[in-house]
């Protein structure tokens, strides 16, 4: 029925309602204040992220570097800052009056991830999927992984009231 509403309408006013799914506000008030509120905060988990492997990697790997192997290195070099981003970004969950926002600014950070590997792997010349495909692993799927595993724990946690809890 809607789509016969759609087919009489006026160009300008089938050109109106298109373009106005990707207006942030309706009549005034905000549409979705959880898909506004976790694109930002994805944002800020990807500066997070970056952080924490730009000012983590020369000291883990000044650390360990010669005691161990060097793809244990790598390990540790990948884990590290994927841990501690993912425990400060995490932390927002316990700022955020709706516990929805954490969740769904992972689901954006995978979402730009994605994007990222398909453009990026596109592009690449056969020799250099390899050195693509780790580096991807380490900065990318590692921290997506830690932090979503630890949202759901937070998540459980709140499903079972943890921090309600009376006795």
């Amino acid at each position: 029925m809607e789509n016969d509403n759609l087919l009489n309408m006026k160009p300008e006013s089938k050109a109106d309602k298109f373009w106005g799914m990707f207006l942030p506000t309706k009549n005034g008030k905000l549409k979705s204040t959880l898909l506004i509120n976790s694109f930002s905060v994805s944002l800020l988990f990807i500066a997070v992220y970056v952080s924490a492997y730009l000012l983590l990697i020369d000291p883990i790997n000044s650390l360990v570097s010669g005691h161990i192997s060097p793809k244990t290195v790598s390990f540790f070099e990948s884990i590290v800052p994927a841990l501690i981003g993912s425990a400060i970004c995490c932390s927002f969950d316990f700022l955020c009056n709706d516990k929805r926002i954490v969740p769904f600014a992972y689901l954006w950070v995978f979402l730009y991830g994605f994007v990222l590997f398909v453009g990026i792997r596109k592009g690449l010349q056969s020799d250099a999927v390899p050195i693509f495909l780790s580096l991807y692993r380490m900065v990318i799927v590692a921290p997506l992984i830690i932090g979503s595993l630890f949202c759901a724990f937070l998540h459980i946690l709140r499903k079972r009231n943890f921090w309600n809890n009376n006795d």
